[in-house]
């Protein structure tokens, strides 16, 4: 293969209130020191050459991208119009859980996977999780292109196979209520996931774009795709209580509110917090105690999932230990605007107010959570005491 299949190799000021229970004292602090120093450089958003922004499903496919869920081939592009390969969807799929461990890999599930295939654990997890269940002759066939059908069933069984009854009446002219995948196909569309093409036709068997990837996960995991005003509740189209993470978009400042007014009414809110930042990716929890939830200027947001819990390595904005780092003391470059603040609890107070790292190389015990900017790229460096490596 010349290039690698996607390389799945998954005023404000900055200012933050009431993130995980952030103090008014530590936003403060955040606010002082940011207008007190050069401002840090823009987020950059992953793009493609042969994605602009003008192309249909630009936004779908960044969101891909921010999300890790694709980095594109190895020359820097994401070929939308390329089918997608069975071996790469369950790399899709692999990343959109947070890449979990498998728990045994000491022998291939197919045939045609051996153990030093390079999609070799993400085919044996989504395999073990029974999210595929191959061919019958034994084989995964992982550099094919995935049917249509198919990406319905992969994604109805990562869903756990949710309890659904398939209508009657078939939404798609060319889907039988006696197809072999009709309930996964109906389910992809009561989710809207899929809306079929414009002839009232799904056409099952047909080969899935890239692009089309990007639509079907945009459309199914980003909880907030959009800038706006969300009702919180369990309601179709409302932002149910959870901890969701966020980015801001290219060149500009991610700022939310959490408000407790009702979600048409879009004055500010008397007694809501609010938060921004520019300077990486966010962790935000949405309690059943906001009535309703703003954002302007972020990524699409998503709910917080395991990305990298054995991670030794992170840069800018906030972290979570078991969700994109382990434990143990991290050291970084520092600089003159370095400046961070550990948590105890991330859902609480921070166990210490803002740290200043500037004219020296900091180390910080990190035990469960970080928000960190201007430091450089903090690396561990070892165990704190009996804390066991995550």
């Amino acid at each position: 293969m010349a290039a690698r299949q996607d390389r799945e190799t998954p005023g404000r000021h900055g200012a933050r209130a009431r993130r995980f229970g952030v103090s008014a004292l530590v936003a403060a602090l955040v606010a002082a020191v940011t207008m007190t120093t050069a401002a840090p450089a823009a987020h950059a958003a992953l793009q493609f050459p042969d994605v602009p922004p003008s192309h249909q499903f630009a936004t779908e496919i960044d969101w891909l991208a921010q999300q890790h869920i694709t980095t594109g081939y190895s020359d820097g592009d994401f070929r939308p119009r390329d089918h997608i390969t069975r071996e790469a969807f369950a790399a899709f799929v692999y990343r959109l859980a947070g890449e979990p461990y498998p728990d045994r890999t000491a022998l291939p599930w197919w045939r045609d996977v051996p153990t030093g295939h390079q999609f070799f654990r993400e085919i044996w997890w989504v395999s073990e999780a029974g999210i595929t269940r191959g061919f019958a002759d034994g084989f995964f066939h992982p550099d094919e292109d995935i049917s249509r059908e198919a990406v319905a069933a992969f994604l109805y069984r990562f869903e756990g196979s949710p309890r659904f009854t398939a209508p009657a009446r078939s939404p798609f002219s060319d889907v039988k209520p006696s197809a072999k995948f009709y309930k996964e196909i109906t389910w992809l569309a009561s989710t809207g996931m899929t809306t079929g093409f414009a002839d009232g036709t799904f056409r099952p068997t047909a080969a899935v774009t890239r692009e089309a990837v990007a639509a079907f996960m945009y459309r199914g995991y980003a909880v907030m795709p959009h800038d706006g005003f969300y009702a919180v509740g369990t309601g179709r189209g409302e932002v149910a209580p959870g901890i969701y993470t966020t980015s801001p978009r290219s060149g500009g400042e991610c700022v939310w509110e959490h408000r407790d007014v009702p979600a048409s009414d879009h004055r500010p809110a008397g007694t809501s917090s609010w938060a921004a930042s520019d300077f990486g990716p966010s962790i935000v929890e949405i309690t059943s105690a906001d009535t309703s939830f703003s954002t302007d200027g972020c990524t699409p947001w998503r709910e917080l999932r395991v990305t990298n819990p054995h991670g030794e390595s992170f840069g800018r904005g906030d972290h979570l230990v078991g969700y994109d780092i382990g434990p143990g003391v991290y050291t970084a470059p520092g600089g003159s605007n370095c400046v961070w603040v550990t948590y105890a609890n991330f859902r609480d107070a921070p166990d210490s107010e803002l740290h200043d790292g500037a004219g020296r190389s900091p180390k910080v015990i990190v035990t469960d959570g970080i928000w960190s900017r201007g430091c450089g790229t903090w690396t561990w460096s070892q165990d704190v005491g009996a804390i066991p490596r995550s």
